[in-house]
């Protein structure tokens, strides 16, 4: 049997601000049910579904909107893709901190 990932116990504020999402992070890791890769690999099943859902939703909405971003311009999609890495960054380093 693996043993439990070690979980970082550095933290700003008391155990009374950890948000809940953290907590639940913590225990899930630290209960040894699911490892970090484990966890990885369910995050990206979860972002493909999210990926897929307009196209089975509305497919013609997508059609029109991809026909949209293949008129815009390089450097106009580059800023829409940084700027869509960045919030990613930012949702994922808040939900652990």
């Amino acid at each position: 049997m693996p043993a439990a990932p070690v979980i970082n116990s550095n933290f700003r504020g008391n155990h009374s601000t950890r948000r809940a999402s953290d907590v639940a992070l913590r225990l899930v890791l630290a209960s040894g049910a699911v490892d970090s890769w484990t966890l990885l690999v369910s995050a990206l099943g979860v972002a493909v579904f999210l990926e897929g859902l307009p196209y089975f939703v509305a497919p013609s909405a997508m059609r029109r909107y991809l026909e949209l971003l293949s008129r815009m311009s390089d450097g106009a999609l580059r800023t829409m893709g940084f700027t869509l890495m960045v919030a990613g960054l930012l949702v994922a380093y808040s939900s652990l901190h």
